[in-house]
């Protein structure tokens, strides 16, 4: 398919210099940038991001060391069901998108895969002088570039990502119903929030009918379409199960005044 576009007029280049700067305007502006690259093309590339190059550079160069190595020692450490590993040509098939149609075929490339503390079992790792070391410190830079990133992806969405546990809710949930969608209100004090980058999640506690009622919602999920924090809690405690086995007085919380309270962000 021909094309007079320039790379970068594809693909969107977000500066992050903003969020490094803690410049809140040039941050709400970042934001507005990227939910229009995810909405509208689902890629895009970022500069100034804070990770050092020469660790990019050094990451290229153990990739290329790494498939130079003689087949059988690949082979040697290949991926499975309970560890990180090699993959070899042709033995991974992608069933993620439906582009592909229903006939699949194999990947047609060589991969390496490992993850923060292994599969089930662990990592397999070739024989190359600080391999393992270096993957280690990549993982955890590109989980603080991740990580920078949320506060953006919830401006973009219009969530409120700064709440606590303890905190009243009103949690905005779109219903899909064939081709018409609606908002479904869930409202409720957050007894949970585990915080875990773009799998970050919380729990919301309710009573109905004199019955404890409790949902747990993917921070990030694109079924919530919007979270209010209607009275901000002052509790000690970052899970608040306790809260399970009280009724009446012995379950309100006090109100935290100091916090901005009524934050419509739906």
């Amino acid at each position: 398919m021909s094309t007079d576009l320039t790379p970068m007029e594809l693909i969107p280049v977000l500066d992050l210099q903003p969020l490094l700067d803690g410049d809140e305007r040039g941050i709400n502006a970042l934001a507005v940038d990227l939910g229009k690259a995810l909405e509208q093309t689902g890629f895009f590339s970022i500069i100034n991001h804070g990770v050092p190059w020469s660790m990019v550079e050094a990451v290229y160069d153990a990739t290329r060391k790494l498939h130079a190595l003689p087949q059988s020692q690949k082979d040697a450490i290949t991926m499975d069901r309970t560890h990180g590993g090699y993959l070899g040509m042709g033995a991974g098939t992608s069933y993620a998108s439906e582009i592909a149609g229903e006939v699949r075929k194999p990947n047609q490339n060589e991969a390496f895969f490992v993850h923060e503390g292994g599969y089930l079992e662990g990592n397999r790792y070739p024989h190359l002088e600080g391999f393992e070391d270096l993957t280690a410190a990549y993982i955890q830079a590109m989980q603080g570039l991740a990580t920078s990133l949320l506060p953006l992806l919830a401006i973009s969405l219009e969530l409120d990502a700064e709440f606590f546990a303890g905190d009243s809710v009103k949690v905005g949930v779109r219903i899909y119903e064939g081709k018409r969608e609606r908002i479904q209100y869930f409202e409720g004090v957050c007894i949970a929030k585990k915080n875990r980058a773009i799998n970050s999640s919380f729990t919301v506690r309710k009573i109905s009918f004199g019955e404890g009622v409790e949902r747990t919602f993917s921070l990030y999920s694109p079924i919530i379409g919007s979270i209010k924090v209607i009275r901000s809690g002052k509790v000690k405690r970052a899970k608040l199960y306790y809260l399970r086995d009280r009724k009446g007085k012995s379950a309100r919380i006090s109100e935290k005044i100091k916090k901005r309270i009524g934050l419509d962000v739906s």
